[in-house]
């Protein structure tokens, strides 16, 4: 028996650009274009599945093959409109580019370009999914596009742009459809319910629309199947349950446990989602999505969240926002984003999803930046007011302005030695030494005299790298003229490596201080209050020990 009935996508087919759905930016250039009378001989319509490209194509032949035309508004109502419509138009030529690839096809079709309109003002070739052709028919096409007659017009229609040759992209005229979003496709299909009687709760349409991945026909198409599928009012579980989709509710458990590090918890949800048949990759998707609505709700008060959360969800998402800091929830968020591309590959889904669950309530909460600062500032304010952490840097000593003392034993390392001749002039001999090389005197000033017995002078350094260097036989010969003018006749010069007696013996009793109270420093920092803020706030342990003077 022959029936009258047309499915939905057919049935809800836009016949003028004001009801072709988000694609303004298209339908108006289109309209402009058609009155100004600036219409291309070739178009290419790019975009994923079910969004409008096929039916914007048939409205702009219908708006250029209108009795009543060219019009930006077609009248729907002369013949070439109805046999437009019908499909069963003489001038108006659709072509599916994947049944029709080859250089045979393409041939014919350079031929037909060649005869005039039957009755309408364009011949007018619309060629679906026009990626498919062969790259020999493309060839063969690529002239006629570039060149066609006055009365031929090509509409391209393609969902990978990027397979063209650029040689047929660069000679048509571009446009780009959008991805419909999911508020639009939900709005679309609640108008489609109430012309159509259709009792469906919102929060299905907003299921449906989430499920129809921004295509348009994809929604009116799984409308269809659950109405079909269906008895009286359409329920949110009645479309969970077709479609396979995760209850939000189910979602909200997920969070909820994780949050409150529930792994008990997680691991029977996890079971009751295998257990019911949910495809654990698609819940992945949903959970991710999920964890971004509880990041925006924790930082934008629900501004952001769309129409496609209630408010029973709201409510429990601003609870669940409110227990959790929004640094862990990106933490949790960069962790599952990672596990969700694998869990997509993976060969055991449940496993990696167990996993990853555990593995991030396993982590450690995340601190802000600005409570550790004022933490900081806090340990700061409890320190003693002699303390060396605020006490003011050490100036530069050579800077201009600043005072920099310099005791007779931090001069020389070693006290001079008086001679039977009277004090060695020490600061006059380095003098000349610098005169004759500077790099010399400066060595010099890393040692002292150690002992003067007549014209014999002992020199002292501490390192091994200055002696080598000065009892090279060119220093040591113009070390010793220096000397002899200064003693007034010849000068013999000893190098020798020694330690002051001060310095041997303040390092000797550090040492033995330190290996007798060394662990009453560890168990005295350990004891400190403000040591003890700072491993909470830093977990460490301490390493070292030192006494500052």
């Amino acid at each position: 028996m022959v029936t009258d009935y047309q499915v939905l996508a057919r049935k809800k087919r836009p016949q003028v650009f004001e009801t072709i759905v988000g694609q303004d930016h298209i339908t108006k250039t289109l309209k402009n274009a058609i009155t100004s009378g600036r219409i291309a001989h070739a178009f290419l319509f790019t975009g994923i599945r079910g969004i409008g490209k096929t039916t914007c194509a048939r409205v702009l032949a219908k708006a250029l093959n209108c009795r009543k035309g060219p019009a930006p508004a077609p009248c729907n109502e002369c013949d070439n409109c109805v046999e437009i419509t019908r499909g069963s138009s003489l001038d108006v030529i659709e072509i599916d580019g994947a049944s029709n690839r080859g250089i045979n096809e393409v041939r014919e079709l350079r031929e037909n370009v060649k005869f005039a309109p039957a009755a309408g003002k364009y011949k007018i070739f619309i060629i679906d999914e026009v990626h498919m052709l062969t790259k020999e028919a493309f060839n063969a096409l690529l002239k006629t596009i570039e060149e066609p007659p006055p009365h031929v017009i090509f509409i391209l229609a393609t969902t990978e742009p990027h397979k063209l040759p650029l040689t047929i992209l660069s000679r048509c005229q571009r446009y780009d459809f959008r991805t419909m979003p999911r508020e639009g496709i939900f709005k679309f299909l609640k108008k489609t319910a109430q012309e159509e009687g259709i009792k469906i709760d919102d929060k299905a349409l907003s299921l449906i629309a989430g499920a129809a991945d921004g295509s348009l026909r994809d929604s009116l198409s799984i409308l269809e199947s659950i109405v079909s599928a269906t008895e009286g009012k359409i329920s949110y579980e009645h479309v969970a349950d077709i479609l396979g989709v995760v209850d939000s509710t189910l979602l909200l458990s997920f969070s909820e446990s994780l949050i409150n590090k529930d792994s008990d918890r997680i691991l029977s949800l996890i079971d009751e989602l295998y257990s019911y048949g949910y495809d654990i990759k698609q819940f992945s998707k949903y959970f991710l999505n999920h964890l971004r609505d509880l990041i925006v709700i924790s930082i934008s008060k629900e501004k952001n969240l769309g129409a496609m959360v209630f408010h029973v969800d709201r409510d429990r998402l601003k609870e669940q926002a409110e227990k959790i800091s929004y640094e862990n929830l990106l933490q949790y968020f960069s962790v599952f984003y990672e596990a969700e591309k694998e869990i997509r590959r993976a060969d055991n889904p449940r496993l990696l999803l167990e996993v990853t669950f555990l593995k991030m309530m396993r982590m450690e909460s995340v601190i802000p930046l600005d409570k550790i600062l004022k933490q900081i500032e806090n340990l700061k304010g409890n320190l003693p007011k002699n303390s060396p952490a605020l006490s003011e840097p050490l100036k530069n000593p050579g800077s201009p302005g600043t005072e920099n003392p310099k005791t007779e034993e931090e001069q020389a390392p070693y006290s001079l030695k008086q001679n039977e001749g009277g004090n060695f002039p020490w600061e006059e001999f380095i003098k000349r030494v610098e005169e004759e090389s500077i790099s010399l005197g400066a060595f010099l000033r890393n040692g002292c005299i150690k002992e003067i017995v007549g014209n014999k002078i002992t020199l002292a350094f501490e390192d091994s790298f200055s002696i080598q260097t000065i009892s090279k036989d060119k220093n040591l010969k113009l070390l010793k003229s220096a000397a002899a003018a200064l003693l007034g006749g010849k000068g013999e010069l000893i190098v020798k490596k020694e330690l002051s007696a001060k310095k041997t013996s303040e390092a000797d009793e550090g040492a033995e201080k330190e290996k007798k109270n060394g662990e009453n420093l560890f168990q005295k920092a350990y004891k400190e209050q403000a040591v003890k803020e700072v491993l909470e706030i830093f977990p460490g342990k301490i390493v070292d020990v030192k006494v500052l003077k």
